[in-house]
C-alpha cells in the first residue's frame, strides 16, 4: 500500500481514456478501429500542426511494432496518455516487487534468500 496511492488512480485514468471505445468515421484497414476519450478531448484544446512528424503508439502500431506519425499536437498528447500511464503502472509494479523482495531477505535465513 505504500506504493500505491492516489498517482495510481490517476494512472488507470489515463490507461482507461487512452482506450479506443468510442466509435467514430471510417478509416482505413490498418488504422485503429474507434477512438478514445483522451485523443478526442486533447484534439479539440490542441489544435497544432507541427513542422515535425512525431512518433506514436496505438493499439495497432504496437502489433505491427512500428509507430504512427503525426504533426498534430493533440493526436500526440492523446495517443501518449496511455503510453505513459502503462509506463508508470510497470514503474510501481516493479518497486512493489524489489521492496517485497528486500523484505522477505530481511525476513528469512541467509540460504532462502532471494537473489
Amino acid at each position: 500500500m505504500e506504493q500505491l496511492g492516489v498517482s495510481d488512480i490517476a494512472v488507470v485514468f489515463a490507461i482507461l481514456a487512452g482506450q479506443p471505445i468510442i466509435p467514430t468515421r471510417v478509416k482505413p484497414r490498418c488504422a485503429t478501429k474507434n477512438t478514445s476519450v483522451a485523443s478526442i478531448i486533447s484534439r479539440r484544446f490542441l489544435q497544432n500542426e507541427m513542422r515535425v512528424r512525431l512518433p506514436t503508439f496505438t493499439n495497432v502500431s504496437l502489433r505491427t511494432l512500428r509507430p504512427a506519425m503525426t504533426n498534430n499536437l493533440g493526436a500526440f498528447v492523446g495517443r501518449t496518455v496511455p503510453v505513459v500511464g502503462w509506463v508508470i503502472l510497470a514503474y510501481d509494479l516493479t518497486q512493489i516487487m524489489k521492496k517485497t523482495v528486500f523484505t522477505y531477505n530481511l525476513l528469512v535465513m541467509p540460504e532462502d534468500r532471494l537473489f
